[in-house]
């Protein structure tokens, strides 16, 4: 014991300069909330015991002080009146829909810095508790102090609202929690796998159909709606994990690249020391990973000057400097570095994946001199094509779509062989994909970038449809015409009779 006191009065004496530069940094961002601050600061100086305690405070207000927050309000449309939404005093949603619509108002967010809006009794709370949580149960004995730092002390993920949710959750979980530590319990996915099938967060119901708030929800919002889509799912699992003490945040995958649509899953310390979501083979499809993180990352577009018409063209999950690339922590990856044509360019090229019938751009890389471009960390066996923007922002297509090979070569679609008929069964590799007697399907052709529709007929019987003269080898969608599945075909070949879908 003496010399894990000890180790902390080392830490405290050495970290005693640095730390009031640090602390300088975050009051003269803290504006007018500079007392709520000091405040919170002066509870973790008084002792030298505490340090650890006050280098993470530190550590968790250095990275809330360049961090928004998006906090939920009501706007009305008839007058510049603005209320922030209040969670426990509203009814539920149908009635409170109804009554946004009567009352001609809506729903936006407003932008707040993070280090604005943080109470003292707040930050105070959320240290103690997560520093009482750090290796109390037989799954987190092993828990870094890098992990707890960057996963299990944060009080929010990305833009959530802070809110009480460490308290909500252990009043309504302790026991099970307390339950799965006396029971030995070491594996963090048997907590996770507990968790989320308890009540109330089991009936938070997973539907695209629900009263929107904000883009990141916390867990007050998601309580009150009891609905979202796997990014709001995932943030409650996400709350939920660092309550039980196990590191957690959350990977995204923009666009899956093999499949239509992205996805967010909660991610976790596991057995191995890596965090995972509870299926480990999830993202092993995925085109990109990024993953949520507390500290911020470099972004290639801080490396290069472009115009605005171009900076346009950069997806979202490429200029937020929070989300770390990951992908290499599921598969195998390729940096793949292609020569491109001497033409009228902005300096950058993207790698663009099929989403919907549309190239959409999945990552970026710097053009060099000699006109070489390297895409970093690609995962192999999906679809690109690459982009090159113009000065004033034009996409240019360059080349052909092809298929990264696990050996990292480029293999192009070539239309080489005419078929008399091909037999195809579905518009999309899922249950609810194959195609339907009386409805009208129509076979697209990908001619260099563009989708080119080659034939259109009436489906004759369930689960199959047959087309006549079509060039082999090449790529193709099936679209289901004028029905909600319109816009869920996926590209495929048709190789030895089959479909193959990518």
């Amino acid at each position: 014991m003496g010399k894990f006191i000890s180790y902390f009065i080392l830490l405290f004496i050495l970290g005693s300069c640095s730390s009031g530069n640090r602390a300088d940094f975050i009051l003269n961002r803290a504006g007018a909330n500079r007392q709520e601050i000091e405040t919170a600061l002066h509870y973790f100086q008084k002792l030298p015991e505490d340090s650890l305690q006050f280098d993470a405070l530190l550590f968790l207000l250095e990275n809330s002080a360049g961090k928004f927050t998006e906090i939920p309000v009501i706007k009305s449309r008839k007058s510049s009146q603005v209320s922030i939404v209040n969670w426990a005093h509203l009814p539920p949603t149908d009635i409170f829909e109804s009554y946004l619509r009567k009352t001609k108002q809506y729903i936006t967010v407003q932008e707040t810095p993070d280090i604005h809006i943080l109470k003292a009794d707040y930050l105070i709370k959320n240290v103690l508790q997560s520093f009482e949580d750090w290796h109390k149960y037989p799954w987190n004995q092993h828990t870094s102090y890098h992990d707890f730092l960057h996963y299990l002390l944060p009080f929010n993920i990305y833009r959530n609202a802070p809110d009480n949710w460490r308290e909500f959750i252990i009043n309504h979980s302790r026991h099970i929690i307390d339950s799965l530590a006396n029971k030995q319990v070491r594996l963090s996915r048997n907590v996770y796998n507990t968790l989320i099938s308890s009540y109330p967060f089991n009936q938070v119901k997973y539907t695209q159909d629900f009263l929107h708030f904000s883009n990141y929800p916390s867990l007050s919002e998601i309580m009150y709606t009891q609905k979202g889509e796997c990014f709001n799912i995932a943030c409650m699992y996400v709350y939920l994990l660092r309550a039980a003490g196990i590191p957690s945040t959350i990977d995204i995958v923009p666009y899956w690249g093999t499949q239509n649509a992205g996805h967010s899953e909660a991610v976790f310390l596991n057995e191995t020391g890596k965090l995972k979501p509870y299926d480990t083979t999830r993202f092993n499809r995925a085109a990109k990973v990024y993953r949520f993180t507390t500290t911020p990352n470099d972004l290639l577009i801080n490396h290069i000057n472009i115009p605005e018409t171009v900076h346009r063209l950069f997806p979202d999950h490429l200029l937020n400097n929070y989300l770390q690339d990951v992908t290499d922590n599921y598969v195998p990856t390729t940096n793949l570095t292609i020569d491109i044509e001497d033409i009228d360019n902005a300096g950058v090229a993207f790698l663009c994946v099929q989403n919907h019938m549309k190239w959409q751009p999945l990552q970026a890389g710097i053009i060099k001199e000699d006109l070489v471009v390297t895409f970093e960390k690609m995962n192999s066996n999906v679809v690109y094509q690459m982009m090159v923007p113009s000065p004033e922002g034009k996409p240019q297509y360059i080349g052909s779509p092809f298929i990264l090979t696990p050996s990292g070569e480029q293999k192009y679609f070539t239309a080489d062989t005419l078929l008399k008929e091909i037999q195809l069964s579905q518009i999309n590799p899922y249950e609810y994909g194959y195609v339907k007697k009386s409805n009208y399907y129509t076979l697209f052709y990908l001619d260099g970038v563009n989708w080119v529709e080659v034939q259109q007929k009436e489906c004759s019987t369930d689960s199959s449809i047959s087309f006549e003269n079509i060039n082999s080898h090449g790529l193709f969608e099936l679209k289901e015409n004028n029905t909600k599945r319109s816009g869920s075909c996926r590209c495929f070949t048709y190789e030895n009779g089959k479909q193959i879908w990518w």
